[in-house]
């Protein structure tokens, strides 16, 4: 696609309460040039929190800020051409709903920004 590509799966939908609620987040570079200084950011829906975020290869990637209900992911300094970088994010929410969560990532190259959304169900 000569961009940056974001893939959100939800891997536990239905979820429970207070019970985990992961998904595999992956950023692709899929252009033939490097990229970078690519920051990765979401809101919080309301009732739930952010436990952890887990690269699966890079673990300076792990951390992660939250301000005002925005969580902003570590910068991904460098991406070559067909690179990719997958994390596992993992959320807990503490009452019933059904909730958008919608990951937004920009970089150097692809300054407009692109986003995934996945719908989650979290029942009692």
């Amino acid at each position: 696609s000569g961009t940056l590509q974001l893939s959100l799966f939800g891997r536990d939908n239905p979820a429970r309460v207070g019970a985990p609620i992961r998904y595999a987040l992956t950023v692709t570079n899929d252009s033939n040039e490097r990229d970078g200084q690519i920051g990765i950011q979401f809101q919080l829906p309301a009732g739930v929190r952010l436990e952890r975020v887990s690269p699966f290869a890079n673990p300076e990637l792990s951390n992660f800020r939250v301000d005002a209900g925005v969580v902003s992911l570590a910068y991904i300094r460098s991406m070559e051409a067909g690179e990719q970088v997958t994390y596992e994010l993992v959320f807990e929410s503490n009452l019933p709903q059904t909730f958008d969560l919608t990951v937004q990532a920009r970089s150097l190259r692809v300054t407009q920004g692109v986003s995934a959304t996945v719908s989650t169900s979290v029942v009692p």
